[in-house]
This record gives structure tokens, sequence and C-alpha cells, in this order.
């Protein structure tokens, strides 16, 4: 470093003020003289001791840019440091939340001022919810004082709700619970609760439900009859759940009243084919509780289950059961329902088949179409006849009644008729009638029935014409009966005589053919069968047989010639 001359002064002056320029304010210097005469300047002194150019007279001013609030989690750690002036040193003081000052051998705050950097601040190193509040700086010396505060938020789980956790309203399967809010919200608000029930036989807690916001009463179903409870509730924020408050004391699920006793038999007031109408008499024991509404149960025929069918809306002694199935039967019995539930069933009501009480027959032709069958194959129809009473019911084929056979089965049930052909049988086919008849009224249908098959064979006898030696026609008749389908062609087979083997000659779409490749002399027999879409018939062979030859000779030998 160099020495820099400072100012100069008269001679018998021995003081002298350096002001700035060149003095800069923060910076130190020494200082020193030296004495100048007519032969120059002296040796200079000694430096005098170092001095720090600054003010020396100013009131204490903190600095506040790093004072804005803090929001910390439970655990982090809390810092505040902080810059201020003042001339001469000012005292420095802490004030915590709490309202004690803040001293410099306290166990879990560290407090660091340093005077020569005028720099102060605190430290805690894991932060508690207890270190929310305000944090006030003074500085102060005897030019005055300056005070500044730090709002400090140190957010955690809600404190657990407080109590007493009341158990009201309680039934066989639910009841109401009620607290109160936290003391503390844990510096972050409660979002909703979450209420558990443990059963104190399992000894587990379940989740019940949460509540709708901050609401702080909670429903709760799903108890099981006769079974202990107890009961706890944690409040939430965003930063997770408090410790539970649990009830005092376990409580039974049971329903200060009985279900009710069971109604008298219902009785069959009136029925159709879709509908019942049933009533009966309430209870003598309505368990101590009114009787809202009754629940009417049905059994279906062949079953021995229950089913719920419906709910009436008042506690009137009927009901209307409607959307049955019609033929079918049903029995029917009530329970009576209070704030306990159902109680007991009534004995059953006597059997009643859902079906219009007065009705003319109506004959169901969904299944009585124009029906084909091949010959060997079964038929069998189901066909349904509505009325009231149940008609009485009888095939007709033409003029006569249609018996049961073993292969043609005619069977008379409840409401319907089946008519089965075992084995379809060309002997079948025809017009059917089915004719129902009541009290009420009578209806009929017909169900056209054709059984094919293969046809008859043609008819003969085969006869020729047009013999010749290496051909012949030869004409049939048609079957007597083509199978219900019609003949499409004749296949011709032929056989010479002393021979035993049928060759095929000729397919025909007449009743007549030519067969032509014969070979003169020989005696020649035929048969024929008729084709139709469902097979061949057997075969018609000729009783005659047939010479292939000329029906002329040649000439006999002329005279002698002369």
């Amino acid at each position: 470093r160099a020495w820099k001359e400072a100012f100069k002064t008269k001679a018998g002056i021995l003081e002298g003020v350096c002001k700035a320029p060149p003095i800069e304010e923060d910076h130190e210097y020494e200082f020193r003289v030296i004495a100048c005469n007519a032969a120059g300047p002296s040796e200079p002194s000694d430096p005098s001791i170092t001095i720090k150019a600054k003010i020396r007279f100013m009131k204490p001013r903190i600095d506040r840019k790093t004072l804005q609030k803090k929001i910390l989690h439970v655990d982090q750690m809390l810092r505040i440091e902080v810059d201020f002036v003042g001339e001469p040193d000012p005292n420095v003081t802490w004030t915590l939340p709490n309202g004690n000052k803040l001293l410099p051998d306290d166990e879990r705050i560290i407090l660091d001022t340093n005077i020569d950097d005028r720099h102060t601040s605190i430290l805690v190193r894991k932060c508690a919810r207890s270190d929310t509040g305000t944090y006030r700086i003074m500085a102060k010396n005897d030019q005055g004082s300056d005070e500044a505060e730090c709002e400090v938020l140190v957010v955690c789980v809600p404190g657990k709700p407080m109590g007493p956790l009341e158990v009201s309203n309680i039934t066989s399967h639910s009841c109401h619970l009620d607290w109160r809010p936290p003391k503390d919200d844990g510096g972050d608000p409660v979002k909703y609760y979450i209420v558990e029930k443990m059963d104190t036989e399992k000894g587990v807690w379940l989740p019940c439900g949460e509540t709708e916001g901050k609401t702080t009463e909670f429903d709760v179903e799903g108890l099981n009859e006769g079974s202990f409870y107890l009961f706890r509730v944690k409040a939430v924020n965003n930063q997770g759940e408090s410790e539970p408050l649990e009830a005092d004391a376990a409580i039974c699920a049971k329903n200060p009243y009985d279900p009710p006793g069971p109604p008298e038999k219902p009785e069959i007031d009136d029925w159709d084919k879709k509908w019942v109408k049933i009533s009966w008499e309430p209870p003598l024991d309505d368990g101590g509780s009114r009787i809202t509404h009754y629940v009417v149960e049905r059994q279906e025929e062949f079953s021995a289950k229950w089913f719920k069918h419906m709910d009436t809306d008042t506690d009137e002694c009927k009901a209307k059961c409607t959307d049955l199935t019609e033929h079918s039967k049903y029995k029917f019995r009530v329970r009576a329902v209070n704030r306990a539930g159902p109680g007991e069933p009534s004995e059953p009501s006597k059997e009643v088949t859902c079906k219009t009480r007065n009705a003319p027959p109506v004959i169901d032709r969904t299944n009585m179409d124009d029906v084909k069958v091949k010959c060997g194959e079964p038929l069998k129809l189901n066909i349904k006849v509505s009325g009231e009473p149940d008609p009485e019911k009888v095939w007709w084929l033409g003029p006569a009644e249609v018996k049961s056979s073993t292969n043609l089965n005619i069977t008379m049930e409840a409401h319907k008729t089946i008519f089965h052909i075992v084995t379809a049988k060309r002997e079948y086919t025809g017009i059917y009638t089915l004719k129902a008849k009541n009290k009420n009224g009578k209806d009929e249908a017909e169900l056209n029935v054709l059984c094919v098959g293969p046809p008859d064979k043609p008819q003969g006898p085969i006869k020729y014409e047009d013999i010749y030696a290496d051909r012949v026609t030869i004409h049939w008749k048609v079957p007597k009966d083509d199978g219900g389908s019609p003949i499409t062609h004749y296949i011709i087979e032929k056989m010479e005589v002393g021979s035993e083997q049928w060759i095929p000659c000729g397919k025909a779409f007449d009743l007549k053919i030519t067969i032509e490749s014969l070979e003169e002399g020989h005696e020649y027999m035929f048969k024929i069968k008729a084709v139709n879409a469902e097979g061949e018939s057997e075969y018609l062979e000729s009783g005659d047989t047939v010479l292939a030859k000329n029906p002329y000779d040649p000439p006999g030998p002329p005279g002698k010639p002369t």
C-alpha cells in the first residue's frame, strides 16, 4: 500500500480535517505528519491508529428484505437472517412468538449476532408446530431503535378431534356419531373426517366412510345385529390424518324395538292372466313400532323358494301383484315392516293360476303353418289353446276324429295340445282340423301336413311296340303316388335273357322310351323306376320278354331260271 497526501496546513497550525475525497466511507485509514521548512520535508511521524471512515451517529435500521412470511412443514429447518445498520453499535434482541426474549443459550433456537457485520440470525434445525407465530427483532442504540416482524407458519396434520365421540340413534344396522373439531387444525384447514368401526370380537378397524366436508357428524350403516362396535374418528387436511378420537365404550347394534309379528293368511280376492289381488289382516303384534308397509312374497309351482315380489306403498292390508306369467301357478305370503325391519311371514295363501276367469277358446296359430315332413322323420307341434274354463279340444282329419295311436300321438293338456307324428308316412298327409270349445265359445284352425317321400313304382304292365332287330319302344303308366313331390324322370334298365346282370339303358322324362343298340335275335327283359326330389321308387319289371327281330323276313328264293 502507498501513502498519499491528504491535506496541508499553514505554519504554526497543528491540526486539520481530512474530507472526501480522498476519504471513502467504510474504508480504513492511518495518518502520519511530515514537517516542512526551507531545507525540505522531515522524516514522517509514526502512523496513527487505524480509523474506519463511517458515520458515527445513526438510528438503527433493520433490512426487511428477508422477513417475508415463511411456511414450513414439521421437522424442516427454520432460518431467519436479518441485516441491520446503526451507529454506535446497536443492541439486537429477538422476541419469540410466546412473548419471551430469545437467550443466547437456548437449547433449540440458535442465535447468532455479529455486530461488526451488522448481521443477526436464528436457526431451528427441526421446527415444531409450536414454532408457529410472529418473531420480532429490535435493534436499539442511543440514537433510537427499529423493530421488525417475521410471520412463521409450521403446518402438520391436525390434532385429533375433540371428544367425546357420542353415539346415538342406535338400531340393529345403523347409528349416528357426533364430535367436535380439533383444537389445532395443523395450520391447514380440515378437509374431512374419516370414520372407522371395529367389531370387538374381531379386533380389526374397518372404514365406515368419510364425511362430506368439515361436518362433525356421520351416519354409520351396515352394522350386524347383536354385534358390539367401537368407533373412532380422524381429521384430515392436506398434510395427512390426525390421531384418532375413540368412543369411550362399545355399543351393541340392537333396535329399541322388535320386528312385527306375522300377518294373517292372505286371501285370493281376484285374478287374471297377468295379476292377482290379495288381502289380509294385520299382525296382532306391531313390535312396538308403527307398521309402515308390507312385503309381498311369491312362490312358483315346483319351487321351494320364496321370492320378494313387491312392497306396498302404505300400511293398507291389500295388494295387486302384477307382472305375473299367464297359466303359471302361485302362492303368496306377506311380511309386516316397521322401523326394526320385516317381521316373520304369514301362512301361504291358497294356490292360484294366472288365467282369464271367463274367456272363449283361442287357438294359437303360430305353430299351425303348412308343414312338410319327410317320410320316416318325426313331427311334433305344441299348440296353445287359451280360454277359461279350459276348452275341450278335438283333432279331425276330414270327417273322422283323429284318435291317438302308436305312431300318431295326440296329447291333450291344460291350455295346449301336442300333435306328434313319431314316424311320418304318406298316409298322414292331409288337412287336420283342431276344434276347441267351452261354455264361452268355440274356435277351430286347420293344419295342412304334407308327408313327402320317394314315389310308388310305375304302374304296369310294360308294353312293347315298334319292335325291330336293333331297337324297341316300351310304354308304362305313372305311379299311383308321386310321394308328394313331382316326378322328375324315370330310369330304365335291361337284362338279356340268360344273363343275370341288369344294365342301365335309358332315362325318360315321359311314359315311353325307345331302347336302341339291341342285338338281333337276342331276347330281353326291362325294368323301370320313378325318381322325385325325395328319392327313387321300387322297380316295375316287365312280365314278358321281347325278341329283337324285325317284323318281316327276307324273301324266299326265286324260281329256277329258264
